[in-house]
């Protein structure tokens, strides 16, 4: 288990926000390097913007506006007045957790587990701390409601893009009040075809050491780490734990959420399918 690494997550290109159309071209010309492989930075910053305009670019991805591409995730402070931009690397490198979140969703209902349990809670934004963020996946148990936190979120990007991705598990598990169980971070490496799966939660006091468990600060933590290559799956298998997701304990034959080596392995053939390694 390991903690964030020191040092800050690589500096986000920053532009002052004039219009909305024109945060769009910047978005788009960014997205068009991403998808050419002239860039590995998912993120652009805007600043400043008010809080009605973050409302009009947000809603108008999906209302017809066409503010932003909808696969476009947002990250925008009410205190700072910044949005940040995270932009689709690629199609394919999309495919990593949404091949996960179908999975998940498979392998709750393969043991016996109803939808009615659960929202898919998808990229909604959740808000904390004056930041509102949106996952590119999450789920959430029913006893949060349609409003509450989710209590598992999925966030896939670059292997450039890593650092960020781990400052912003850190944000969902601290913000949340700890609402968040676990973070779990998909991150495709263009140049070798690989994929690191990390998993993070916050840490937790040991019971047998009641001075340090009543002096304990929770910080985040790295539980997993898996790496799937061209010939190896090291660290499998991937266990989602099922109490992180529906906030009770399993009653047999419901069980974990686990992904073999086999399994890990089909997310890397399905990933770079077409690539030729």
């Amino acid at each position: 288990m390991s903690p964030i690494p020191e040092g800050n997550a690589p500096s986000i290109g920053a532009h002052k926000f004039t219009t909305i159309l024109e945060a769009r071209r910047l978005v788009d010309q960014q997205s068009q390097r991403l998808f050419a492989d002239a860039s590995r930075s998912q993120y652009l910053l805007f600043e400043p913007v008010s809080k009605d305009q973050f409302t009009t670019i947000s809603d108008g991805r999906y209302d017809g506006r066409d503010t932003l591409p909808r696969g476009t995730r947002l990250t925008y402070n009410e205190n700072s007045k910044t949005l940040i931009t995270k932009i689709m690397a690629s199609p394919r490198h999309e495919l990593g957790h949404h091949y996960l979140d179908a999975e998940i969703t498979y392998k709750l209902r393969r043991s016996g587990i109803p939808p009615s349990e659960y929202f898919l809670a998808g990229a909604t934004i959740c808000t904390g701390n004056h930041t509102s963020k949106q996952p590119d996946s999450s789920y959430k148990s029913k006893l949060r409601g349609v409003d509450g936190w989710p209590t598992v979120i999925l966030d896939s990007g670059l292997s450039e893009s890593l650092p960020q991705l781990r400052k912003d598990a850190e944000w969902w598990l601290a913000s949340s009040g700890r609402d968040v169980h676990l973070a779990l971070l998909i991150s495709v490496r263009r140049d070798d075809r690989s994929i690191v799966l990390e998993a993070w939660e916050m840490s937790r006091p040991d019971p047998a050491r009641t001075r340090a468990s009543a002096q304990h600060v929770p910080v985040p933590i790295r539980t997993q780490e898996i790496t799937v290559t061209r010939d190896t799956v090291a660290g499998a298998p991937l266990v989602l734990g099922f109490a992180k997701i529906l906030e009770r304990d399993a009653v047999p034959p419901e069980g974990d959420v686990e992904f073999s080596a086999r399994e890990l392995r089909a997310l890397g053939d399905y990933v770079w399918h077409g690539e030729g390694v």
